[in-house]
């Protein structure tokens, strides 16, 4: 491995790796794996058992001497972060999760970026999504962000799983950490979504094109299901929304558009739930952003009837929008 910091330290920078792991039996041997075949060698592994109630401690034991392993009650992933993070001293931190794997050039690569742009405090890469069982399967690859990403990129980016910038692909300085902590409780699972923006709104964090992970796609992500993303997304953006800078900077009704898609797409989750008293107060939280918005209003109205009225209705209305434009 070469010595990135030749003619300045004799050894090279200290990685902290932080592994949260619950009921990560299937998967969290594969992950560590992929920790020990990477090509920079000087890691301090610290695996946070989240209050696992599988067969996942018994599958981490083979690594215990090799890892620093701190067991806690479960309290979810931010917790396990915050845990992870209070126990490094690594001068580099980066984040594995425990159905992901690294490709085994990641963190040497992402180590020479931030040593070679001292004025950057983080780095993410692109990522392959990878088959549920066979992490050989690889499906598409994720977004292509620009080389540096502002607040504003991150602000404004979609909930689509190929713009999500993983725990997993991210390699930051311990100062950067420390700016972060602690990692927000109340979120289920837009942590990582709540932390970027922060660290962006400081300074623009580095992108690296080259793919150096592998993103496993299965039903039990937390991310897999919409409307907790929804949920959180709305608490982490409301913050954001209420800043006057932030309105000036990106633009009042960007940021307005923002949020007013969140809230409609979270509407549109407790539709398919049937739960009519949530999707009103969403329909509500979108009226005030867009006061004018005629579809909320008529929305909000159909909210008071039936589902079969409703769906009835809805044609009708479709019809005569269409009748209306040709005409």
């Amino acid at each position: 491995m070469p010595n990135f910091m030749s003619g300045c330290l004799e050894v090279d920078p200290l990685v902290s790796v932080i592994v949260p792991v619950y009921n990560g039996e299937s998967y969290i041997v594969e992950a560590m794996e992929s920790i020990y075949a990477q090509t920079y060698s000087r890691l301090e592994v610290i695996v946070v058992n989240d209050g696992s109630t599988d067969g996942s401690e018994e599958k981490l034991r083979p690594y215990r001497d090799r890892i620093r392993y701190i067991y806690k009650a479960n309290g979810g992933i931010a917790s396990a972060y915050n845990l992870g993070a209070q126990a490094c001293t690594g001068d580099f931190v980066c984040f594995l999760e425990q159905d992901d794997m690294w490709l085994p050039t990641k963190v040497e690569s992402q180590v020479k970026y931030l040593l070679e742009k001292p004025m950057m405090g983080m780095v993410f890469c692109r990522y392959f999504t990878m088959n549920e069982k066979d992490p050989a399967v690889q499906h598409q690859l994720s977004y292509l962000w620009p080389d540096e990403v502002s607040f504003e990129d991150l602000f404004i980016m979609t909930l689509e799983r190929s713009s999500i910038i993983t725990f997993s692909s991210v390699l930051m300085r311990k100062k950067s950490l420390g700016s972060l902590m602690p990692f927000d409780e109340q979120l289920r699972v837009s942590v990582d979504y709540d932390a970027w923006l922060r660290l962006s709104y400081k300074g623009k964090l580095g992108f690296m094109s080259v793919p150096l992970l592998k993103y496993r796609l299965h039903d039990s992500n937390t991310s897999s299901v919409p409307i907790y993303a929804l949920q959180d997304d709305v608490i982490v953006l409301q913050k954001w929304a209420g800043q006057s800078d932030v309105r000036n900077a990106i633009g009042k009704e960007k940021v307005a558009g923002r949020l007013w898609r969140v809230w409609d797409a979270l509407r549109f989750c407790h539709v398919q739930l049937g739960d009519v008293s949530a999707e009103r107060r969403c329909l509500m939280a979108m009226i005030r952003l867009r006061p004018l918005s005629a579809d909320s209003m008529l929305q909000l109205l159909l909210s008071f009837f039936s589902r079969n009225m409703r769906q009835a209705l809805g044609w009708y209305f479709t019809k005569l929008e269409r009748f209306v434009s040709r005409h």
